[in-house]
């Protein structure tokens, strides 16, 4: 319920499984673009093997090269690179949900539980309280759960999002940024 360690843990946990989950489907949508260039890779594939080949036989025709054609799904350099597992963000948004809903979840949940728990031992009978305690820990997970879910953005990701024509108007929304 109230304890600010469980929260904190809660917290990071949830922030590293979100920013894994985001990082296994970019890796996902990589694997489906990889699979739109298979064609043009077994393409290349064969006239590499085709250029070995004439390179092993000594009497070969070398004038009858032919390259594969450049084609729109050729693939490109960086479409080979998987995306980085960024361990560096990952913490920088723990940090950064820590700091912005950690405080918030604490008072909620002294909202909540502070009086369920009075009524529950005060009004309900020693043999319901747990059935009780249970019902009510179903609504305040599911209620952790979105508060979880929330996307804390990063400031530079802010920035990036943001259509910011001037210079100037760039570094006081970033200093804004910093003050919160």
């Amino acid at each position: 319920g109230i304890s600010v360690p469980v929260n904190a843990a809660f917290f990071t946990y949830g922030t590293f499984v979100h920013h894994t989950l985001e990082w296994m489907e970019m890796r996902k949508e990589w694997k489906e673009t990889r699979k739109e260039d298979e064609e043009w890779e077994q393409h290349w594939t064969l006239y590499e093997e085709q250029q070995q080949r004439q390179k092993l036989t000594p009497n070969s025709d070398n004038n009858n090269k032919e390259e594969p054609a450049q084609t729109e799904s050729t693939p490109k350099h960086l479409s080979t690179i998987p995306p980085p597992y960024d361990i560096e963000m990952m913490i920088s948004k723990c940090k950064l949900k820590i700091q912005t809903e950690l405080l918030t979840t604490v008072q909620n949940s002294a909202k909540m539980w502070i009086p369920i728990n009075y009524i529950n031992f005060s009004l309900v009978p020693p043999h319901l309280r747990p059935l009780g305690l249970t019902f009510f820990s179903v609504f305040w997970n599911c209620y952790l759960s979105l508060v979880q879910h929330r996307d804390v953005m990063l400031p530079e990701e802010m920035l990036e999002d943001c259509d910011v024509k001037e210079e100037e108007e760039a570094v006081e929304l970033k200093e804004k940024v910093k003050i919160l």
